[in-house]
């Protein structure tokens, strides 16, 4: 029978199936990237992923919803769905999967299915900065590419965008540098669409001279409150920056110029903001670290440590949802891994072969995301199964008083809280409109977001029966967007069963738990023999042979007259006695029989018996 299990069960049983990760969101937790390669971070595990359907040299973005499912992916010229499919719409957008930063997804602030895609082209060519918006409700929830696509922002801009919370939680920074410039642009993202005049910051080193100089990551830490650019070959430099949340405004630029020759190329911080890893884009694959609390400028450019290499032409770098920070290498078919990345030095452990792509293989590129990607949304639910009370906790700063309307009606006065911390019981599963009203610093707020309740997965595998040899049984617990966990601690969607035992499934679709246990019985041996046979040749019960025979093997009768002399003996039961010994017929009377057989299990059993002949 299924297993609808409630909320204790599945926090016994959850840490088997999912990731302690260190970060409460889960929108970056399926990567797609490189020649066709991928990884699933919602396992305990981070596992490799071998469907997708991209290539890309460099630029590449996916997204999630936020119980970890893919929604789609995009290596800024084509989109792919959560099927692998490409979206009808979603072609010849104007990024460049050459552009280091080719594209990157954000979804639109307020209560709706839009995404942007941003894009930028490669060496700061003719397409420029644009986006596209895709619209999640298209295509039966598959998503598309809507009219709204390869809206120009700004011609002539490096290989560089990133994307920035504002500290409201729910507004954003879209923020990339103009070629020839020394001028970042960062545009304005909020429930109203794309504010198209940016605050513009001209603040550091002036990048021109050609298109190389164009390429490289920019990269923001967590927290939001700092910026790092790679300026490729022909400047060969970092540079670091405070940002202004509030304003939007870069300030008091750092210059990394102890490069030599060598190409910056992807940047990340650490967790905690306190480090920055750089990665040279070369056949020595170095990766560099600085430590950005050694106290002055000098300082810290120079607590430049190298803490590893070995990657021919060493990419990108991307902290990942289970706090460890990647780094892919071209056509090479593991990703690199900084397992601690917060630790000074060589401690941070650098590790050439960090996880195995299954025979796939990354380019220069990973996927690139907004920087607080793994930080609490502005409002945190958990237990959002069928049957559970659901959760709810505010992330939002200073809140003075609340009101929550959990858009079921239905439930009457239930339907709303003045708890700071509420939870409410959904009578069914579905989507519900849920709205805040909040107050913080003496001003009134809203904020409204989709909530969906999902079922527990429905695994039935029927009712328990025999396996007998030579048999075998596929138990098929396919659930969409599912993790799934056999008794043998075997991943696969299905199962197949060729012995008896009992088998079980665990399988965890949206933080949702069920299964479903059977068990296979041996098959017991049915022999059964006539009493009496007629051998007169009338084509009617003319042989001693069984009535019911089944699952025995390895059989001999021995068949004795009433003195003890042997009549008949053979190694099958098929032809049967035809009632003669040694070409005779032999007369009518009572005889006696022995078979000797093996069942399933290779257990020898001997059955004894007599027969009657009549003519």
């Amino acid at each position: 029978m299924t297993k609808n299990l409630g909320f204790n069960i599945i926090i016994l049983s959850i840490s088997i199936l999912i990731s302690s990760a260190l970060f409460a969101q889960k929108e970056a937790n399926i990567w797609h990237f490189g020649q066709f390669a991928g990884v699933d971070y919602n396992t305990v595990e981070a596992q490799a992923l071998v469907d997708g359907n991209m290539t890309t040299q460099e630029g590449c973005a996916s997204i999630c919803d936020n119980m970890g499912n893919l929604l789609f992916y995009t290596n800024g010229m084509r989109v792919w769905n959560q099927m692998h499919e490409q979206m009808p719409n979603g072609v010849d957008l104007f990024g460049n999967a050459s552009a280091s930063q080719s594209s990157i997804i954000v979804k639109k602030p307020g209560l709706n299915n839009l995404y942007y895609i941003f894009t930028v082209d490669q060496q700061a060519g003719v397409n420029g900065f644009r986006y596209s918006e895709v619209d999640m409700d298209l295509e039966n929830g598959l998503g598309d590419v809507t009219e709204n696509k390869n809206i120009l922002i700004i011609n002539s801009t490096l290989e560089k965008v990133t994307v920035i919370r504002m500290d409201n939680l729910i507004d954003y920074w879209i923020i990339t540098h103009l070629y020839n410039s020394t001028s970042f642009h960062a545009y304005a993202l909020t429930e109203s669409g794309l504010d198209m005049e940016p605050v513009i910051s001209s603040v550091g080193t002036l990048i021109a001279g050609g298109g190389i100089t164009t390429w490289g990551y920019m990269k923001a830490n967590q927290i939001g409150d700092r910026i790092a650019i790679a300026n490729g070959g022909g400047l060969s430099d970092v540079e670091l920056f405070d940002f202004d949340k509030l304003s939007g405004s870069l300030s008091n630029p750092i210059i990394f110029d102890n490069f030599e020759n060598e190409m910056p190329y992807g940047i990340e911080f650490s967790p905690d903001g306190s480090l920055l890893y750089v990665s040279i884009l070369g056949p020595s694959g170095i990766v560099y670290q600085y430590n950005l609390e050694a106290g002055s400028p000098e300082a810290i450019i120079n607590s430049k440590t190298e803490i590893g290499s070995g990657f021919n032409y060493g990419g990108a770098l991307q902290l990942a949802p289970d706090g460890k920070i990647y780094h892919v290498g071209d056509l090479d078919d593991w990703l690199a891994s900084i397992s601690s990345p917060n630790s000074l030095g060589v401690m941070c452990n650098y590790q050439l072969e960090g996880l195995y792509l299954e025979g796939k293989t990354g380019g220069w590129g990973l996927p690139n995301f907004v920087n607080s990607i793994y930080q609490d949304p502005p409002i945190s639910t958990s237990n959002v199964c069928d049957g559970d009370s659901t959760f709810f906790t505010i992330n939002f700063p200073n809140v003075d008083s609340v009101f929550w309307d959990f858009g079921e009606p239905i439930s009457g006065a239930d339907n709303f809280s003045s708890k700071l911390d509420p939870a409410h019981f959904y009578s069914e599963v579905g989507s519900y409109i849920v709205t805040l009203f909040y107050y913080s610093n003496n001003e009134s707020h809203s904020y409204s977001f989709n909530l969906k309740i999902y079922p527990y997965p429905d695994i039935y595998f029927g009712e328990d029966s025999l396996l007998c040899q030579d048999e075998f049984r596929t138990l098929d617990a396919t659930t969409f967007q599912g993790y799934y966990q056999w008794q043998d601690n075997s991943t696969r969607p299905d199962y197949i069963a060729t012995e008896p035992g009992s088998y079980w499934v665990e399988v965890l679709a949206n933080s949702c738990l069920g299964g479903d246990t059977i068990v296979f019985d041996v098959c017991d041996p049915n022999l059964i023999m006539p009493s009496v046979f007629t051998p007169n040749g009338d084509g009617l019960n003319d042989r001693f042979k069984p009535i019911i025979y089944s699952d025995v093997y390895e059989i001999s009768i021995n068949i004795f007259d009433r003195w003890g002399k042997l009549v008949y003996e053979n190694s099958s039961l098929e032809p049967g006695w035809d009632g003669k010994s040694k070409g005779k017929n032999c007369s009518e009377g009572i005889y006696f029989w022995t078979i000797n057989y093996y069942g399933y299990l290779q257990i020898e059993t001997r059955l004894n018996g007599s027969i009657t002949l009549l003519r």
